[in-house]
């Protein structure tokens, strides 16, 4: 029960930043707002336990949380993970891995194969992630650049045209920098720019 509890600590908050078409409306309430709520885990037992409480748009994961769920990194088990999850909601974000453009990219087309309209490939805000994010866009993939840091990133991610960024607001504390006002620069710049990105 303590590990359930915790999940609901795990939860990454996304700001929807402008108005963009919606992919799936099967699972999203027409009330919900702009505002949407990710739980942050690979634990199979959090998707049953709370997804089907209608409060979250969708499940985020990496490397790292799957680690800690003891779930190994590997296209079949994060599309085991995505098939389990997308019963209940309507997004399942993973992030790709690898050291370069090549295997994040190909990695990160293996990923969105799972469900190409569902499933929102993260690749992190490093030179060859953005690389490699430049490239699965022009496939058609869905991307959110992840563990952005800085306000300058979200200009990047913008510019690019991803659907997401995700800022480490905890990490940016973490670091004694002010993330939450970090966030509200990334909020300005994309709606400044007119972009798209959430």
């Amino acid at each position: 029960m303590q590990s359930r509890r915790g999940c609901v600590l795990l939860l990454a908050v996304a700001c929807l930043w402008t108005s963009v078409n919606h992919f799936s409306d099967s699972f999203t309430p027409p009330l919900r707002g702009r505002a949407r709520l990710f739980l942050d885990t690979a634990d199979v037992k959090a998707y049953e336990e709370l997804l089907p409480l209608g409060l979250f748009s969708g499940v985020t994961t990496n490397p790292g949380i799957l680690s800690k769920a003891k779930v190994s990194c590997s296209v079949d088990s994060l599309k085991t993970l995505a098939e389990k999850a997308l019963s209940y909601t309507d997004e399942f974000m993973c992030q790709s891995w690898g050291k370069d453009e090549k295997n994040l990219y190909e990695t990160g087309l293996k990923l969105a194969d799972i469900n190409k309209d569902k499933v929102v490939v993260k690749v992190p805000a490093t030179l060859e992630g953005i690389k490699a994010a430049k490239r699965l866009l022009e496939d058609g993939v869905r991307v959110c650049l992840t563990a952005c840091y800085s306000a300058k990133q979200a200009l990047i991610a913008t510019g690019l045209g991803v659907e997401y960024v995700a800022p480490y607001l905890g990490r940016m504390n973490d670091k004694r920098r002010d993330g939450f006002d970090q966030c509200c620069k990334m909020h300005g710049i994309v709606g400044g720019i007119g972009g798209k990105t959430r």
